[in-house]
């Protein structure tokens, strides 16, 4: 049986692996940069994110309420220099979006 995370109508996971958040959820460079610029202060820009990258994994938007906590409490790591390639712009960005270095 298909699972539903891969059916036309997809719907968020309750449980999400570490490897499964760093892949969806990492916000890019941009995605950070446009958060910065849109949203005043880190709780702000936590509720721009989130929202995005539900948005982009799903294709449709929902509530809050409805995402789960491991998502929101998703912070991404310094060590995982995947989604960036220069490790001063992800100091920068990560300083920018969490007051620190990701921790």
């Amino acid at each position: 049986m298909t699972l539903i995370e891969h059916t036309a109508y997809p719907r968020l996971k309750r449980t999400l692996t570490p490897k499964e958040l760093d892949q969806i959820y990492t916000p890019t460079l941009a995605e950070i940069f446009l958060a910065h610029r849109t949203a005043k202060g880190p709780v702000a820009m936590l509720g721009f994110l989130v929202p995005l990258k539900v948005f982009q994994r799903l294709g449709y938007a929902v509530a809050t309420s409805e995402v789960p906590r491991s998502i929101v409490d998703y912070r991404p790591s310094s060590t995982n220099g995947t989604r960036y390639n220069d490790k001063k712009n992800l100091f920068f960005c990560f300083s920018c979006l969490f007051g620190s270095t990701g921790g």
